[in-house]
């Protein structure tokens, strides 16, 4: 995930108060406004017996969010991460599910894909 100096741009020119981003394969993000007026870092990961982890939206902050990766975690946790979105319940639910991974390295490896993207998965890095 990219510093909170490089986030900064992005929050001031949103155009809408969530914007979700991709790429870094870390869920999370960074949030603009609220008492302080700061760039704030946000991490999920649920933990336990829980699937997700909520973010109520607060009226006045903007939030620059990603979901996180399906295949490919970096964040040192297997598990699939993916965001639900309810605006109109001002929500975000970011979600963590085991999948298959076993079963998803023997496709990549049917589909040529390079060794060291399949040997990821087991350590979600």
């Amino acid at each position: 995930m990219f510093a909170p100096a490089q986030a900064l741009d992005s929050l001031i020119e949103a155009a809408t108060p969530i914007t979700f981003f991709g790429h870094t394969h870390l869920q999370g993000g960074f949030t603009l406004g609220g008492e302080d007026d700061r760039v704030g870092v946000l991490h999920f990961k649920p933990e336990g017996e829980n699937k997700f982890s909520p973010l109520t939206i607060e009226p006045g902050t903007t939030y620059l969010l990603n979901p996180g990766s399906i295949g490919q975690p970096r964040d040192g946790d297997t598990r699939a991460a993916f965001a639900i979105a309810d605006v109109e319940n001002k929500v975000v639910e970011f979600w963590r599910v085991p999948y298959d991974i076993e079963a998803v390295q023997k496709r990549m490896a049917a589909a040529g894909l390079p060794e060291p993207l399949i040997l990821r998965l087991q350590f979600g890095r």
